[in-house]
């Protein structure tokens, strides 16, 4: 008998929403120029990440180029891909969508950093960065064109 996830083992196996994105991009970041699908393909291949057919990586990187994630270039006959945005951009980026979606749905802003601030260690040097860039931000703040 199957169970509610369809044919067997597809439910054990299911990704999280934006996985497969994620996992293209990834590729996208660790490449040294613009990749076609083909190229994109095989390295998730290599990399052990993902064995996808071509029309799965093609519609991955159409649906990252929808949302301005990737850029697209003719090359040949063919199309290569570039990321818009690198990744620590990218990662900043869904985190202030995130926080946009919670205040939106009525969820205090100012508790949520407190308790995303409140769950990371104190002793992290990339915590105690983020705590001097947060001082500087006080004394500096960004002018409005620079917030945007």
């Amino acid at each position: 008998m199957r169970g509610r996830g369809g044919k067997g083992g597809e439910a054990a196996h299911k990704r999280a929403n934006g996985a497969l994105e994620s996992e293209v991009l990834g590729v996208l970041w660790a490449a040294d120029g613009p990749l076609t699908p083909a190229q994109v393909q095989q390295a998730l291949t290599d990399s052990g990440i993902s064995a996808l057919a071509y029309t799965t990586v093609a519609t991955i990187l159409i649906r990252l180029l929808d949302k301005d994630q990737v850029r697209r270039e003719a090359a040949g006959r063919s199309h290569v891909y570039s990321p818009t945005r690198d990744a620590a951009q990218y990662a900043a980026q869904r985190m202030r969508d995130v926080l946009h979606d919670v205040v939106s749905a009525g969820v205090d802003q100012t508790s949520v950093l407190q308790h995303f601030l409140a769950g990371m260690d104190a002793a992290d040097p990339a915590v105690r960065q983020l705590r001097h860039q947060l001082q500087e931000l006080a004394w500096n703040p960004p002018s409005p064109e620079q917030s945007q």
